[in-house]
């Protein structure tokens, strides 16, 4: 007698299906998780702001605007859909 899951069609079927099956099972709000990774990106560039550089915190600035903006549009335009 077999073990449950031991077939190896059942395991070629979990392997075989669609990435974006597999990635809306795995996130049930994929919004929140692009909001919170954006966020954490934008907050430590922003961090090199407080260097003594003004290299560092021009370039920190600006792309902790950039990781901003970027993820307004993404939410605004391809997460709805």
């Amino acid at each position: 007698m077999k073990k449950p899951g031991s077939d190896w069609r059942h395991w070629r079927r979990l392997t075989l299906e669609s990435p974006s099956r597999c990635s809306v099972r795995a996130s049930p709000c994929p919004d929140s998780l692009f909001t919170l990774a954006a966020t954490v990106m934008a907050v430590s560039f922003a961090g090199l702001t407080f260097t003594r550089r003004l290299d560092f915190q021009q370039a920190g600035f600006a792309v902790a605007v950039a990781i901003l903006i970027d993820a307004t549009v993404i939410r605004m335009l391809l997460l709805p859909a």
